[in-house]
């Protein structure tokens, strides 16, 4: 049954975003923490965190700009 509940890392950190972003931990248009931070906190590689923060703006739940 493990193989069915079996969830990519960079799942794991887009739905804990997710999470926080919809309970309204992060206003709109606030700064998420850097990828630094984020790879800090979740434990996972920059490739991870970037995959994550695409699909979370695939879902129109972040945007980002150049350099910010």
């Amino acid at each position: 049954t493990g193989e069915a509940r079996r969830v990519t890392l960079h799942q794991q950190v887009f739905d804990a975003l997710r999470e926080r972003i919809l309970a309204g931990d992060f206003t709109p248009h606030q700064q998420l923490p850097s990828e630094s931070c984020l790879m800090r906190d979740f434990g996972v590689s920059r490739v991870t965190v970037r995959q994550a923060l695409k699909d979370l703006g695939s879902e129109g739940l972040i945007y980002s700009h150049q350099g910010k």
